[in-house]
């Protein structure tokens, strides 16, 4: 069973990296950063503007963690039910890794954003 598991080396990345994200959105769920700091939660300019921006942000960034962890499970789970095999193409597995995560800073940026200006009005 595990050297299926471990045999789709880009799927195996893909499950691992749900399980991070899972695992990490859990762990800031149970112990979320209080006040603004320069190293633990999600920083930008525009979540650490002020507190209430703050944690918006830490929530809208946390709810985001785990549409991203069932999304690279449901890659994972292409590549395995697909045996596509990319071994050697560890470029296209950085690539999409890359694109989700852009995808979720944009997507909580454009929250804090909408936000921001619903705020102002």
């Amino acid at each position: 069973m595990f050297d299926t598991l471990f045999e789709n080396q880009v799927g195996f990345m893909y499950l691992l990296l749900a399980a991070i994200f899972f695992i990490t959105r859990v762990i800031v769920r149970a112990c979320p950063p209080k006040g603004i700091n320069p190293i633990y939660g999600y920083r930008t300019k525009r979540s650490m503007k002020d507190q209430e921006s703050w944690d918006f942000a830490q929530e809208h960034a946390n709810q985001m963690m785990l549409y991203t962890a069932f999304v690279f499970l449901g890659i994972s789970a292409l590549f395995y039910q697909m045996n596509i095999k990319f071994e050697s193409d560890l470029f296209i597995m950085m690539s999409v890794f890359i694109l989700i995560l852009g995808i979720m800073v944009y997507m909580t940026e454009r929250a804090l954003k909408s936000r921001t200006n619903k705020q102002t009005e």
